[in-house]
């Protein structure tokens, strides 16, 4: 899930936290886009239920718990639709910048279904 965005609107401070809630996944090929052509392609990394990754938008140099996106400028602004989708194109959850909750998350099956 997409559970925190802030600093938006400049380059140097904004970051999107994503927390993993489900079984382990691996991000790679994973996206997140806001709707004017900028998206955010995941490198491979790991994320166990629980743990957490923040996206910055500026450069740097990417560990386990923080990926860089390399920007010059800023990628979201307030209102903006932040997507997150899977590897195979499906939309996992859309977040609007400067909101508290999701605008759809796709559905987590219970353990054993």
């Amino acid at each position: 899930v997409i559970a925190n965005v802030t600093g938006w609107g400049a380059v140097n401070s904004e970051m999107v936290e994503l927390r993993n809630v489900g079984n382990a996944v691996n991000l790679q090929g994973w996206t997140l886009s806001n709707g004017r052509g900028d998206i955010f392609i995941f490198p491979e990394i790991r994320l166990q239920n629980g743990q957490l990754v923040r996206v910055y938008s500026r450069q740097g140099t990417n560990t386990p718990a923080a990926l860089y996106w390399g920007r010059e400028n800023a990628a979201w602004a307030e209102g903006d639709t932040i997507t997150l989708t899977d590897a195979n194109g499906q939309v996992q959850m859309a977040f609007r910048v400067g909101e508290t909750g999701p605008l759809f998350q796709e559905a987590t099956p219970a353990p054993g279904n």
